[in-house]
């Protein structure tokens, strides 16, 4: 967790709510009763009330939606303003002056994530051949992949539920399908799970090939809405009649919050993931997040190609593929993808960033009804670098991140760039889309930035140039700088 993020005091105050409420009398107070100001929760309105000189004042409700009012640093800034105290850091105050126990049990994060798991079954035609006892044999049978994915809206549409798993579940290059993409693809939720079982084969060479599988009652058809695979992300859909028929329980999954510097996780911090291990249902399996942003070589079909990825030591397997990467408070921070064939502490994932942004793009071209079922990202019309990587650590919140510059190697005359003025060794610390300012610490922040990009956006740029700051003029984005991804 870093500071300024809404959602940790929330589940603090919010496991008080449902843990030791009861025991609170409507003013019991939980700050140490030696020190000048103290909080406590009203239990008839649900406020933290912070008590100050004699006076007291309404901080926002810690239980409920309005949770999201409150932070650490809301009160970590009042107790420094009251006492002057800088030098205690935001963990000792939160261990000390609010005097209870943070919870680490994640049990209950886990049991609300298991109502966005899926399991995913994909078929794809093939055919083989073979000389056979009067010559040669072709056969056509059916191949069945096993995967994992996660319910991702449930809102957009007012018909269809989208899901979100990965593009090598539902694609195979030697399928003899057009697109290699799977012409049958089911899902199963957690606690309502089945298997398709074989219902036709054919005996050639002696050999038993399935050529159709039916499905149970439980089984919810889906439909390929689109893919990138140089996400590995693919983006299904299934009739909201279908699902709700089966649990209507089932909601989409919940994003991590997302700092100033775009981070929505932390080397160290506990991640578990929910998948179809081994094909045997869906379970659950946690670590840590091991390396926050590192490259991987993947294939994928025929197709190798570099990957950025979060390192996770959480013990991955086959059929976890497109399951969602949780933090311990049931946010998802990315869609495990990967894992290490000779180490199984050694697995991957790919970051929220990246899978959400991508979804989202699918998604959006999918409301449009463009039918060409793929993301589409701005153009390339620049190339940036790294350059003065560095870890930065905050004593203060007890986290660090690695931070870098974004330095411009080269511009494409006539592009959006150079229409802006941006030069060859500027340092881009910046991208303003419609208003919002998104500070750029990493190289690979401008990339994911495209995935979020839409034609009608105006954009701008914030640069180093000689060691003064500069902002570019705004630009209109319209569809021909945009091009499908992969």
């Amino acid at each position: 967790m870093r500071g300024k993020v809404k959602k940790f005091l929330t589940i603090i105050l919010m496991a008080l709510s449902v843990m030791a409420l009861a025991m609170l009398s409507a003013c019991g107070v939980f700050g140490n009763s030696s020190d000048e100001i103290s909080f406590y929760i009203d239990e008839e309105t649900g406020e933290l009330i912070y008590v100050h000189d004699g006076g007291y004042e309404s901080l926002g409700k810690v239980t409920g939606k309005d949770a999201d009012d409150v932070t650490v640093m809301d009160l970590y800034e009042l107790y420094v303003a009251e006492t002057g105290n800088s030098d205690l850091t935001v963990e000792d105050f939160i261990q000390g002056f609010l005097d209870f126990d943070i919870v680490t049990d994640n049990s209950r994060s886990v049991n609300s994530c298991l109502r966005s798991a899926v399991k995913v079954f994909a078929e794809f035609p093939m055919s083989s051949s073979g000389m056979g006892i009067i010559g040669q044999d072709r056969v056509s049978y059916v191949e069945l992949v096993e995967g994992s994915g996660i319910i991702y809206d449930t809102t957009t549409s007012s018909d269809y539920i989208y899901i979100v798993t990965n593009y090598h579940v539902v694609y195979e290059s030697e399928s003899t399908s057009s697109d290699k993409i799977s012409n049958n693809i089911h899902v199963y939720l957690y606690g309502s799970e089945g298997e398709p079982e074989v219902k036709e084969y054919t005996n050639s060479r002696m050999n038993l090939y399935v050529t159709e599988y039916e499905y149970d009652s439980y089984a919810i058809e889906c439909e390929y809405v689109g893919g990138s695979l140089n996400s590995d992300i693919a983006v299904l859909k299934a009739s909201k009649d279908d699902v709700y028929a089966i649990n209507d329980g089932v909601v989409a999954v919940e994003r991590a919050d997302v700092d100033e510097y775009g981070n929505s996780y932390s080397v160290g911090e506990t991640c578990f993931t929910i998948g179809n291990s081994e094909g045997m249902g869906l379970s659950v399996t946690q670590g840590i997040v091991s390396v926050d942003s590192e490259y991987i070589s993947l294939t994928i079909g025929t197709t190798t190609q570099s990957y950025r990825s979060i390192r996770i030591d959480t013990a991955m397997y086959s059929g976890n593929s497109g399951g969602g990467l949780f933090n311990k408070y049931g946010k998802l921070i990315g869609v495990v993808n990967a894992g290490s064939t000779s180490d199984e502490s050694i697995n991957f994932a790919i970051p929220l960033s990246i899978a959400a942004g991508t979804a989202d793009n699918i998604i959006y071209y999918d409301m449009l009804g463009d039918g060409e079922k793929c993301a589409k990202t701005l153009k390339d019309y620049w190339t940036v670098s790294s350059e003065n990587s560095r870890y930065v650590y905050d004593s203060t919140m007890g986290y660090g991140r690695i931070e870098e510059d974004a330095v411009v190697q080269s511009v494409t005359p006539g592009g959006i760039q150079d229409s802006l003025g941006i030069k060859e060794g500027d340092i881009i610390t910046g991208i303003t889309v419609d208003g919002g300012k998104n500070i750029i610490t990493r190289v690979y922040q401008i990339s994911d930035m495209n995935l979020v990009l839409r034609p009608g956006d105006v954009i701008s740029y914030t640069y180093i140039r000689g060691g003064m700051t500069y902002e570019t003029d705004s630009f209109a984005l319209d569809s021909t700088y945009f091009s499908k991804r992969a």
